[in-house]
């Protein structure tokens, strides 16, 4: 249903799209403006990016197979590249007809109607994106997202187009080239801006707080699990997310009931969050010893205030082996980080003699 939503909407910007470079090229051409053809070559780059996109998500609809066993949702990603791509072509090609208007200027001839049919234009792209940009929100389509925001963008270069015709047949006064300029670099932008977005994507940027926090609630609520940690997850294409993440059980359960425990909590977190857990790793937390909770309590305060340790999780003591065993979780970019680690190792046995130290530091990768 998501991918015939998508498809749907994008036919929907099509041919509203189309309809808007018929009417402004025609427009532009009798006009002889450069400012609202430019504006017409920006629709028709819309109406390929919503061509793309239609592409982008059938393609993302094959099934995994052994060569992508995780499917092929990244295509939508690669869609949207060549979306930027698109636009950024037209930004290119619209910077290098500006310059040749301002080296060969020619005198535009504006009419009532072609204010009327830019006016029309700017209520229609103002619909078209708010439409388009909601449905990519609420399917999380970055191919419609990008798309929605460049239509409430076109309208308001649009409205740059309709105030140099409203200039020149008022005032007398041509500004077409100045508001070419204006659009040429907006198309840059806004290409420009979306090629960010979608490389940053592709690369494997921070999964949003508010998935993160929904998937480790959804774990906690599997009884058993007193903490989650360690949480790590991947995006092979939107709503397809792969993680893994420890939990922290008491160290008395069996291992027939940790078995159970780990597929409640894979179950419960694609029930309620849609992401699969790959893995769900086990910490054991000591359950019966106050001396224990004391060393907890007293190590992880000390760390939080050293100031670059954000979580203090997995503590575990061997008592028969004197052994003390804990992760920290730290910020990217701490400097000097070893010498860091080897001075919290140097507290530790101080404060508590003849332990030796397993610790393990994680990176910051999820909130």
């Amino acid at each position: 249903m998501r991918e015939k939503k998508i498809i749907q909407t994008s036919l929907i910007a099509i041919v509203m799209n189309l309809l808007l470079v018929a009417f402004k090229m025609g427009i532009g051409l009798i006009a002889n403006s450069l400012s609202i053809i430019l504006d017409a070559v920006n629709n028709l780059s819309d109406a390929l990016s919503s061509i793309i996109t239609i592409g982008g998500t059938t393609l993302s609809k094959k099934t995994a197979d052994k060569e992508h066993p995780y499917g092929h949702g990244r295509y939508e990603y690669i869609a949207a590249l060549i979306v930027a791509f698109i636009i950024l072509y037209a930004g290119i090609q619209s910077v290098i007809e500006t310059i040749k208007l301002w080296l060969h200027p020619s005198q535009p001839k504006y009419s009532w109607w072609s204010v009327l049919i830019v006016t029309v234009a700017i209520f229609v792209k103002i619909f078209l994106g708010n439409y388009v940009q909601q449905v990519g929100i609420q399917l999380d389509s970055p191919s419609l997202k990008n798309s929605g925001q460049d239509a409430k963008n076109d309208s308001l270069l649009s409205v740059a187009t309709l105030m140099s015709a409203l200039s020149s047949l008022w005032l007398h006064f041509e500004i077409d080239k100045y508001v070419s300029v204006v659009i040429a670099l907006f198309i840059l932008k806004s290409g420009y801006d979306i090629l960010n977005e979608t490389l940053s994507r592709i690369l494997g940027e921070r999964i949003s707080s508010s998935l993160t926090s929904s998937v480790i609630e959804a774990a906690k609520h599997v009884p058993g699990v007193c903490g989650v940690y360690d949480l790590f997850i991947n995006d092979y294409g939107p709503n397809r997310w792969i993680g893994s993440l420890h939990v922290e059980v008491e160290d008395t359960t069996s291992a027939s009931r940790i078995d159970q425990l780990s597929r409640k909590v894979m179950r419960q977190v694609y029930i309620e969050t849609g992401v699969t857990l790959s893995a769900v790793g086990i910490y054991a937390r000591n359950s019966h010893s106050e001396e224990v909770n004391e060393m907890r309590t007293g190590i992880s305060k000390y760390c939080l205030q050293l100031g670059f340790v954000k979580q203090v999780h997995g503590f575990l003591v061997d008592q028969e082996n004197k052994r003390i065993r804990f992760d920290i979780v730290v910020p990217f970019g701490i400097k000097s980080l070893n010498q860091k680690q080897m001075d919290l190792k140097e507290w530790i046995k101080k404060e508590y003699p003849g332990y030796a130290i397993d610790l393990t530091i994680d990176p910051d990768t999820t909130d």
